[in-house]
Protein backbone atom coordinates (compact mmCIF):
# COMPACT_ATOMS: atom_id res chain seq x y z
CA UNK A 1 0.00 0.00 0.00
CA UNK A 2 2.48 2.28 0.64
CA UNK A 3 4.61 1.60 -2.58
CA UNK A 4 1.27 2.77 -4.17
CA UNK A 5 0.69 6.02 -2.32
CA UNK A 6 4.30 6.60 -2.66
CA UNK A 7 4.01 6.45 -6.80
CA UNK A 8 1.00 8.09 -7.05
CA UNK A 9 2.57 11.09 -4.98
CA UNK A 10 5.51 11.11 -7.32
CA UNK A 11 2.93 10.99 -10.24
CA UNK A 12 1.40 14.12 -8.85
CA UNK A 13 4.53 15.92 -8.35
CA UNK A 14 5.83 15.18 -11.77
CA UNK A 15 2.56 16.43 -13.43
CA UNK A 16 2.65 19.41 -11.16
CA UNK A 17 6.03 20.44 -12.21
CA UNK A 18 5.22 19.68 -15.94
CA UNK A 19 2.00 21.82 -16.20
CA UNK A 20 4.13 24.62 -14.35
CA UNK A 21 6.73 24.42 -16.61
CA UNK A 22 4.77 24.53 -19.67
CA UNK A 23 3.15 27.47 -17.91
CA UNK A 24 6.43 29.39 -17.82
CA UNK A 25 7.24 29.11 -20.85
CA UNK A 26 4.59 29.87 -22.37
CA UNK A 27 4.36 32.90 -20.75
CA UNK A 28 7.71 33.76 -21.55
CA UNK A 29 7.99 32.65 -25.28
CA UNK A 30 4.65 33.05 -27.01
CA UNK A 31 4.15 31.20 -30.44
CA UNK A 32 4.47 33.47 -32.47
CA UNK A 33 7.98 33.91 -32.95
CA UNK A 34 7.83 36.83 -35.73
CA UNK A 35 6.53 39.50 -32.72
CA UNK A 36 9.69 38.94 -31.13
CA UNK A 37 12.03 39.68 -33.18
CA UNK A 38 13.27 43.41 -32.58
CA UNK A 39 13.91 43.33 -36.56
CA UNK A 40 10.20 43.59 -37.60
CA UNK A 41 8.94 45.65 -34.78
CA UNK A 42 6.99 48.73 -36.01
CA UNK A 43 7.93 51.48 -33.49
CA UNK A 44 6.44 54.79 -33.96
CA UNK A 45 8.84 57.89 -35.10
CA UNK A 46 8.06 59.87 -32.28
CA UNK A 47 9.07 57.31 -29.59
CA UNK A 48 12.78 57.28 -31.13
CA UNK A 49 14.31 60.48 -29.18
CA UNK A 50 17.38 60.17 -30.94
CA UNK A 51 18.36 59.94 -34.96
CA UNK A 52 20.74 56.89 -35.47
CA UNK A 53 24.04 58.04 -35.49
CA UNK A 54 26.33 58.21 -38.96
CA UNK A 55 29.23 59.35 -37.74
CA UNK A 56 32.16 57.95 -36.65
CA UNK A 57 31.84 54.58 -34.63
CA UNK A 58 32.47 55.83 -31.25
CA UNK A 59 29.53 58.38 -31.75
CA UNK A 60 27.22 55.25 -32.18
CA UNK A 61 24.13 54.72 -29.54
CA UNK A 62 24.81 58.12 -27.98
CA UNK A 63 22.47 61.12 -28.45
CA UNK A 64 22.74 63.84 -30.29
CA UNK A 65 22.82 66.54 -27.35
CA UNK A 66 25.18 64.65 -25.70
CA UNK A 67 27.50 64.38 -29.13
CA UNK A 68 27.48 68.14 -29.25
CA UNK A 69 28.12 68.39 -25.43
CA UNK A 70 31.28 66.11 -25.83
CA UNK A 71 32.08 68.23 -29.09
CA UNK A 72 31.95 71.62 -27.33
CA UNK A 73 33.81 69.93 -24.00
CA UNK A 74 36.76 68.90 -26.45
CA UNK A 75 37.12 72.23 -27.97
CA UNK A 76 39.71 74.63 -25.60
CA UNK A 77 37.61 77.98 -26.66
CA UNK A 78 34.33 78.83 -26.50
CA UNK A 79 33.15 82.06 -28.42
CA UNK A 80 29.63 81.26 -27.53
CA UNK A 81 30.67 82.20 -23.90
CA UNK A 82 29.91 85.78 -24.43
CA UNK A 83 26.24 85.66 -24.54
CA UNK A 84 25.80 85.38 -21.07
CA UNK A 85 27.05 89.24 -21.00
CA UNK A 86 24.32 90.33 -23.44
CA UNK A 87 24.42 90.25 -27.46
CA UNK A 88 26.79 92.18 -29.39
CA UNK A 89 24.50 93.16 -32.01
CA UNK A 90 23.36 94.62 -34.03
CA UNK A 91 19.62 95.36 -32.26
CA UNK A 92 16.95 96.29 -34.48
CA UNK A 93 14.25 97.98 -32.12
CA UNK A 94 10.82 96.58 -33.77
CA UNK A 95 7.97 98.76 -33.40
CA UNK A 96 4.48 97.50 -33.79
CA UNK A 97 2.11 100.49 -33.93
CA UNK A 98 -1.76 100.76 -35.07
CA UNK A 99 -0.70 102.36 -38.37
CA UNK A 100 2.88 100.86 -39.26
CA UNK A 101 5.42 98.10 -38.34
CA UNK A 102 8.96 99.49 -37.84
CA UNK A 103 12.51 98.47 -37.25
CA UNK A 104 14.75 101.05 -36.32
CA UNK A 105 18.25 100.95 -36.97
CA UNK A 106 20.37 102.17 -34.20
CA UNK A 107 23.65 102.95 -36.02
CA UNK A 108 22.34 105.69 -38.30
CA UNK A 109 19.05 106.98 -35.80
CA UNK A 110 16.73 106.26 -39.25
CA UNK A 111 14.63 103.55 -39.45
CA UNK A 112 15.76 100.47 -41.36
CA UNK A 113 12.35 100.06 -42.70
CA UNK A 114 8.68 100.73 -42.21
CA UNK A 115 5.78 98.60 -43.17
CA UNK A 116 2.06 99.81 -44.43
CA UNK A 117 -1.11 98.75 -45.01
CA UNK A 118 -4.14 100.46 -46.56
CA UNK A 119 -7.00 99.34 -48.08
CA UNK A 120 -10.44 101.62 -49.81
CA UNK A 121 -12.12 101.44 -46.15
CA UNK A 122 -9.06 103.03 -44.73
CA UNK A 123 -8.28 105.69 -46.68
CA UNK A 124 -12.07 106.32 -46.74
CA UNK A 125 -12.55 107.24 -43.21
CA UNK A 126 -11.26 111.29 -41.81
CA UNK A 127 -11.35 110.61 -38.06
CA UNK A 128 -8.12 112.10 -37.29
CA UNK A 129 -6.89 116.07 -38.08
CA UNK A 130 -3.25 116.52 -39.19
CA UNK A 131 -2.88 120.27 -36.70
CA UNK A 132 -3.72 117.93 -33.85
CA UNK A 133 -0.32 115.80 -34.20
CA UNK A 134 2.91 116.92 -33.28
CA UNK A 135 6.02 115.34 -34.15
CA UNK A 136 8.30 113.29 -30.74
CA UNK A 137 10.96 111.38 -29.86
CA UNK A 138 10.12 107.97 -29.69
CA UNK A 139 11.07 107.24 -26.33
CA UNK A 140 10.62 103.69 -26.86
CA UNK A 141 14.46 103.65 -28.26
CA UNK A 142 17.43 104.51 -25.77
CA UNK A 143 18.37 108.22 -24.99
CA UNK A 144 21.78 107.77 -26.75
CA UNK A 145 20.73 105.97 -29.56
CA UNK A 146 17.50 107.97 -30.40
CA UNK A 147 17.10 110.73 -33.04
CA UNK A 148 16.13 113.78 -31.40
CA UNK A 149 14.09 117.13 -32.74
CA UNK A 150 16.85 119.66 -32.27
CA UNK A 151 18.82 117.30 -34.64
CA UNK A 152 16.85 118.33 -36.93
CA UNK A 153 16.60 122.26 -36.22
CA UNK A 154 18.17 124.09 -38.92
CA UNK A 155 19.50 121.46 -40.30
CA UNK A 156 18.11 122.59 -44.14
CA UNK A 157 16.15 118.98 -43.77
CA UNK A 158 12.79 118.23 -43.40
CA UNK A 159 11.25 115.28 -41.13
CA UNK A 160 10.21 113.30 -43.74
CA UNK A 161 7.47 110.42 -43.10
CA UNK A 162 8.29 106.59 -44.46
CA UNK A 163 4.68 105.98 -43.84
CA UNK A 164 2.63 109.62 -44.46
CA UNK A 165 0.36 110.52 -42.50
CA UNK A 166 -2.03 110.89 -44.76
CA UNK A 167 -2.11 107.53 -44.92
CA UNK A 168 -3.34 107.10 -41.32
CA UNK A 169 -6.95 109.50 -40.97
CA UNK A 170 -9.10 106.46 -39.98
CA UNK A 171 -7.91 107.39 -36.71
CA UNK A 172 -6.20 110.21 -34.29
CA UNK A 173 -3.95 107.52 -33.01
CA UNK A 174 -2.73 106.18 -35.99
CA UNK A 175 -1.78 109.48 -37.59
CA UNK A 176 -0.50 110.36 -33.87
CA UNK A 177 1.39 107.05 -34.51
CA UNK A 178 3.41 108.46 -37.61
CA UNK A 179 4.83 111.89 -36.13
CA UNK A 180 6.88 109.50 -34.47
CA UNK A 181 10.74 110.32 -35.09
CA UNK A 182 11.84 106.86 -35.60
CA UNK A 183 9.23 107.13 -38.57
CA UNK A 184 11.63 109.71 -40.04
CA UNK A 185 14.46 110.17 -42.10
CA UNK A 186 16.13 113.70 -43.37
CA UNK A 187 15.06 114.76 -46.60
CA UNK A 188 15.58 117.24 -48.85
CA UNK A 189 12.21 119.67 -48.63
CA UNK A 190 11.68 121.87 -51.88
CA UNK A 191 11.75 119.51 -54.81
CA UNK A 192 11.26 116.02 -52.58
CA UNK A 193 9.15 115.49 -49.89
CA UNK A 194 7.03 118.44 -50.79
CA UNK A 195 7.06 117.67 -54.66
CA UNK A 196 7.69 114.33 -56.00
CA UNK A 197 7.61 111.76 -52.91
CA UNK A 198 4.24 113.65 -51.99
CA UNK A 199 3.33 112.77 -55.33
CA UNK A 200 5.14 109.09 -55.27
CA UNK A 201 2.34 108.58 -51.99
CA UNK A 202 -0.22 109.38 -53.61
CA UNK A 203 0.64 107.24 -56.63
CA UNK A 204 0.10 104.54 -53.90
CA UNK A 205 -2.84 105.61 -52.72
CA UNK A 206 -4.53 105.87 -55.51
CA UNK A 207 -3.83 102.14 -56.60
CA UNK A 208 -6.54 100.83 -53.56
CA UNK A 209 -8.73 101.68 -56.59
CA UNK A 210 -7.70 99.23 -58.61
CA UNK A 211 -6.35 96.53 -55.49
CA UNK A 212 -7.97 95.97 -52.59
CA UNK A 213 -5.24 95.68 -50.33
CA UNK A 214 -1.72 96.82 -50.70
CA UNK A 215 1.06 96.49 -48.67
CA UNK A 216 3.87 99.03 -48.97
CA UNK A 217 7.61 98.88 -47.06
CA UNK A 218 9.68 101.48 -46.91
CA UNK A 219 13.19 102.77 -46.25
CA UNK A 220 16.33 104.93 -46.41
CA UNK A 221 19.09 103.55 -48.37
CA UNK A 222 22.93 104.75 -48.17
CA UNK A 223 24.37 103.89 -51.35
CA UNK A 224 28.16 104.24 -53.07
CA UNK A 225 28.93 106.56 -55.74
CA UNK A 226 31.55 106.88 -57.94
CA UNK A 227 34.52 109.41 -57.46
CA UNK A 228 36.61 111.53 -59.45
CA UNK A 229 39.16 108.65 -59.36
CA UNK A 230 37.19 105.82 -60.38
CA UNK A 231 36.35 104.00 -56.83
CA UNK A 232 33.35 103.43 -55.78
CA UNK A 233 32.54 105.21 -51.68
CA UNK A 234 29.96 105.60 -49.26
CA UNK A 235 29.46 108.91 -48.41
CA UNK A 236 26.66 110.94 -46.45
CA UNK A 237 25.84 113.57 -44.25
CA UNK A 238 25.31 113.74 -41.01
CA UNK A 239 23.02 116.02 -38.98
CA UNK A 240 22.89 117.05 -35.26
CA UNK A 241 24.92 119.38 -32.74
CA UNK A 242 27.16 116.95 -31.85
CA UNK A 243 26.14 114.89 -35.35
CA UNK A 244 23.61 112.38 -34.83
CA UNK A 245 21.42 111.65 -37.31
CA UNK A 246 22.52 110.11 -41.42
CA UNK A 247 20.88 111.99 -44.28
CA UNK A 248 19.86 108.62 -46.39
CA UNK A 249 21.00 109.18 -50.23
CA UNK A 250 18.20 106.97 -51.38
CA UNK A 251 14.60 105.80 -50.73
CA UNK A 252 13.49 103.18 -51.51
CA UNK A 253 9.59 101.62 -51.95
CA UNK A 254 8.66 97.99 -52.13
CA UNK A 255 4.92 97.92 -52.78
CA UNK A 256 2.68 94.60 -52.77
CA UNK A 257 -0.69 95.13 -54.49
CA UNK A 258 -3.05 91.87 -53.59
CA UNK A 259 -6.43 91.35 -55.34
CA UNK A 260 -7.82 90.69 -51.74
CA UNK A 261 -8.39 86.41 -52.00
CA UNK A 262 -6.29 83.95 -50.13
CA UNK A 263 -3.52 82.44 -52.67
CA UNK A 264 -4.33 85.06 -55.01
CA UNK A 265 -2.63 87.28 -57.64
CA UNK A 266 0.26 89.72 -56.13
CA UNK A 267 1.61 92.83 -58.23
CA UNK A 268 4.78 93.32 -57.17
CA UNK A 269 6.88 96.76 -57.45
CA UNK A 270 9.93 98.08 -55.98
CA UNK A 271 11.37 102.04 -56.77
CA UNK A 272 14.47 103.70 -55.60
CA UNK A 273 14.51 107.44 -55.10
CA UNK A 274 17.71 110.13 -54.72
CA UNK A 275 17.32 112.66 -51.66
CA UNK A 276 17.30 115.04 -54.05
CA UNK A 277 15.59 117.86 -56.33
CA UNK A 278 13.75 115.74 -58.63
CA UNK A 279 11.85 117.61 -61.85
CA UNK A 280 7.59 116.63 -61.90
CA UNK A 281 7.69 116.27 -64.99
CA UNK A 282 9.96 112.63 -64.35
CA UNK A 283 8.39 109.40 -64.92
CA UNK A 284 8.44 107.67 -62.07
CA UNK A 285 8.94 104.62 -63.99
CA UNK A 286 12.96 105.77 -64.52
CA UNK A 287 13.10 104.63 -60.66
CA UNK A 288 12.04 101.35 -60.67
CA UNK A 289 14.38 98.62 -59.83
CA UNK A 290 14.15 95.05 -59.73
CA UNK A 291 13.80 93.46 -55.90
CA UNK A 292 16.67 92.13 -55.90
CA UNK A 293 18.48 95.27 -56.36
CA UNK A 294 16.76 96.73 -53.59
CA UNK A 295 17.79 93.55 -51.29
CA UNK A 296 21.34 93.82 -52.51
CA UNK A 297 22.03 97.30 -51.30
CA UNK A 298 20.50 96.86 -48.21
CA UNK A 299 22.95 93.98 -47.46
CA UNK A 300 25.75 95.38 -49.08
CA UNK A 301 25.50 98.47 -46.60
CA UNK A 302 24.83 96.80 -43.50
CA UNK A 303 28.11 94.46 -44.06
CA UNK A 304 30.18 97.54 -44.32
CA UNK A 305 28.63 99.60 -41.88
CA UNK A 306 29.72 96.85 -39.57
CA UNK A 307 32.71 95.90 -40.70
CA UNK A 308 33.92 99.48 -40.49
CA UNK A 309 32.31 100.21 -36.91
CA UNK A 310 34.18 96.93 -35.82
CA UNK A 311 37.83 98.30 -37.17
CA UNK A 312 37.03 101.92 -35.84
CA UNK A 313 35.94 100.41 -32.58
CA UNK A 314 38.90 97.91 -32.04
CA UNK A 315 41.52 100.72 -32.96
CA UNK A 316 39.96 102.99 -30.52
CA UNK A 317 39.48 101.14 -27.70
CA UNK A 318 43.47 100.36 -27.63
CA UNK A 319 44.33 103.75 -28.09
CA UNK A 320 42.13 104.51 -24.96
CA UNK A 321 43.79 101.73 -22.76
CA UNK A 322 47.22 103.10 -23.59
CA UNK A 323 46.63 106.68 -22.49
CA UNK A 324 44.91 105.33 -19.42
CA UNK A 325 47.85 103.63 -19.03
CA UNK A 326 50.46 105.87 -19.45
CA UNK A 327 48.33 108.34 -16.91
CA UNK A 328 48.33 105.64 -14.43
CA UNK A 329 52.60 105.05 -14.34
CA UNK A 330 52.83 108.80 -14.85
CA UNK A 331 50.97 109.17 -11.56
CA UNK A 332 52.48 106.88 -9.83
CA UNK A 333 56.61 107.57 -10.68
CA UNK A 334 58.52 109.18 -8.40
CA UNK A 335 58.75 112.33 -11.04
CA UNK A 336 55.57 113.00 -11.08
CA UNK A 337 55.38 112.75 -6.90
CA UNK A 338 58.50 114.58 -6.73
CA UNK A 339 56.89 117.13 -9.01
CA UNK A 340 53.70 117.44 -7.29
CA UNK A 341 55.32 118.33 -3.68
CA UNK A 342 57.48 120.82 -5.80
CA UNK A 343 54.69 122.74 -6.72
CA UNK A 344 52.96 122.63 -3.65
CA UNK A 345 54.56 125.77 -2.80
CA UNK A 346 55.34 127.28 -5.81
CA UNK A 347 52.25 127.18 -8.31
CA UNK A 348 49.62 129.54 -8.02
CA UNK A 349 45.96 129.46 -7.05
CA UNK A 350 44.59 128.91 -10.21
CA UNK A 351 47.60 126.37 -11.38
CA UNK A 352 46.97 124.52 -7.75
CA UNK A 353 42.99 124.69 -9.48
CA UNK A 354 44.23 122.99 -12.39
CA UNK A 355 46.18 120.49 -10.00
CA UNK A 356 44.25 119.20 -8.06
CA UNK A 357 41.62 119.29 -11.28
CA UNK A 358 43.91 117.08 -13.39
CA UNK A 359 44.51 114.36 -10.32
CA UNK A 360 40.45 114.19 -9.44
CA UNK A 361 40.27 113.34 -13.28
CA UNK A 362 43.20 110.91 -13.46
CA UNK A 363 41.40 109.23 -10.61
CA UNK A 364 38.12 108.33 -12.90
CA UNK A 365 38.23 105.68 -15.92
CA UNK A 366 39.21 107.05 -19.05
CA UNK A 367 35.07 107.10 -20.36
CA UNK A 368 35.78 108.16 -23.78
CA UNK A 369 33.71 111.77 -23.45
CA UNK A 370 34.90 114.47 -25.28
CA UNK A 371 33.82 117.15 -22.50
CA UNK A 372 36.17 115.15 -20.54
CA UNK A 373 39.24 114.77 -22.82
CA UNK A 374 39.14 118.38 -23.72
CA UNK A 375 39.29 119.51 -20.25
CA UNK A 376 42.13 116.68 -19.38
CA UNK A 377 43.94 118.48 -22.19
CA UNK A 378 43.72 122.03 -21.36
CA UNK A 379 45.19 121.13 -17.52
CA UNK A 380 47.61 118.57 -18.02
CA UNK A 381 49.56 121.40 -20.52
CA UNK A 382 49.01 124.32 -18.30
CA UNK A 383 49.84 122.06 -14.90
CA UNK A 384 53.05 121.10 -16.97
CA UNK A 385 53.72 124.64 -18.26
CA UNK A 386 54.08 125.58 -14.88
CA UNK A 387 56.57 122.44 -14.07
CA UNK A 388 59.43 124.03 -15.94
CA UNK A 389 61.87 123.10 -18.64
CA UNK A 390 62.93 119.74 -16.61
CA UNK A 391 59.49 118.48 -17.93
CA UNK A 392 59.08 120.14 -21.32
CA UNK A 393 59.28 116.15 -22.71
CA UNK A 394 56.46 115.13 -20.25
CA UNK A 395 54.92 118.03 -22.09
CA UNK A 396 55.34 117.31 -25.77
CA UNK A 397 54.97 113.70 -25.29
CA UNK A 398 51.43 114.29 -23.65
CA UNK A 399 50.35 117.10 -25.88
CA UNK A 400 51.23 114.81 -28.79
CA UNK A 401 49.09 111.87 -27.19
CA UNK A 402 46.52 113.91 -26.05
CA UNK A 403 46.03 115.59 -29.60
CA UNK A 404 46.43 112.26 -31.84
CA UNK A 405 44.16 110.57 -29.34
CA UNK A 406 41.16 113.44 -29.68
CA UNK A 407 41.20 113.34 -33.61
CA UNK A 408 41.42 109.72 -33.59
CA UNK A 409 38.43 109.83 -31.25
CA UNK A 410 36.23 112.29 -32.81
CA UNK A 411 36.38 110.39 -36.38
CA UNK A 412 35.49 107.28 -34.58
CA UNK A 413 32.74 108.71 -32.44
CA UNK A 414 31.23 110.24 -35.41
CA UNK A 415 31.28 107.16 -37.94
CA UNK A 416 29.69 105.32 -34.88
CA UNK A 417 27.02 107.76 -34.24
CA UNK A 418 26.29 108.20 -37.98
Amino acid sequence: MRDIMSKVTLALVAAGGAAFGAATTAALFPRNKTASSPANVNTPASAVPFPSPVSPPLAVGRPAGVQEALAAAARPVDPNGLYQYGFPGPVSDLRAAASLTSAYDRRTRNPAWVVEHITPESLKNSNADRKHSVFVEDEGIPEKFRAKLKDYFRSGYDRGHQVPAADAKWSQQAMDDTFALSNMCPQVGEGFNRDYWAHFEDFCRRLTGRYPSVRIVTGPLYLPKKEADGKWRVSYEVIGNPPNVAVPTHFYKVIFAEDGKIGGQVSLGAFVLPNAKIANDKPLQDFEVPLEAVERYVLILRWLLERLKYELTRTAEHLVLSLHRFFLRLRESRCARKQSVLLSSRITRRGKRHWQTLRRLQRRTFDGESKNSLLLNSCTISFLSDVGVASFFYAYAIQLVLSLSLLLFFLWWFLCTS
